[in-house]
């Protein structure tokens, strides 16, 4: 019994430091369910007690009604494959707040109960960034996509990764001929080719190496010249380039 308590009061202190609430959940032979074990930590990020008789019926009624079936049929699915459980969705607290919170779990047999061992967590921060992300993406996507300057992304291997419209009729073809399959050198007339090779390589080696602003000759795929004024900058971050 002593032993017993001493482990105990090691899982507790472990389970403390976790940034999680740490559960274990059991399976019965005869369906039914229920939680050895539930840390502290339930009180600090879903806002309920840690009591193994309402913890299930508390986080389920706080999950949002539009992410709950969801919830419940991902663990009925994991119960009745014997796989792990995973969630990503949004609780909301007793006070109100609304958050997300991910879970995972693996199972293990022990004589005939099946052991479901995880931890759950509040994933809001990242998900709040996920989604800021997306929107930037989106907006950075829209400007590149309906300016009407020619603008493309270039690779470190000079290699043209996106091209907007107004790009594919400068040069008089479609974006599908050009996006990944041509080098920006292929529109530069020879005259000018190698110092813009020059200026690429400086660029990436170090940024301030290489004029942002400079003119030279474009050849269109009649091969006809046309004279353009050019501002290139470096992606930060990457290796890629923005002209």
């Amino acid at each position: 019994e002593e032993a017993a308590r001493g482990r105990e009061r090691q899982l507790n202190a472990m389970a403390t430091n976790i940034p999680g609430v740490v559960y274990r959940f059991y399976v019965n032979p005869d369906g039914s369910t229920g939680f050895d074990y539930i840390s502290e930590r339930s009180r600090q990020i879903l806002g309920i007690e840690n009591d193994m008789a309402t913890f299930f019926a508390n986080v389920s009624g706080g999950i949002v009604p539009d992410d709950r079936e969801r919830f419940l049929n991902s663990i009925s699915h994991a119960i009745s494959t014997k796989t792990t459980w995973e969630f990503n969705g949004r609780y909301e607290k007793p006070s109100g707040k609304k958050i997300w919170v991910s879970a995972v779990s693996s199972p293990v047999m022990e004589k005939d109960r099946l052991i479901f061992d995880g931890v759950l967590f509040d994933n809001t921060a990242r998900m709040q960034a996920e989604e800021a992300l997306r929107h930037s993406e989106q907006y950075y996507r829209a400007l590149f996509k309906y300016t009407e300057s020619a603008t493309i992304i270039i690779e470190e291997d000079t290699t043209i990764s996106l091209a907007n419209e107004a790009f594919a009729q400068l040069y008089g073809s479609s974006r599908n001929n050009i996006e990944g399959k041509v080098k920006w050198t292929h529109f530069v007339a020879p005259d000018d080719l190698e110092g813009m090779i020059d200026y690429h390589r400086r660029r990436r080696n170090n940024p301030g190496d290489a004029p942002t602003v400079y003119e030279f000759q474009f050849m269109t795929s009649d091969g006809s010249i046309r004279n353009m004024l050019a501002h290139v900058g470096m992606i930060p971050g990457t290796m890629q380039s923005v002209a």
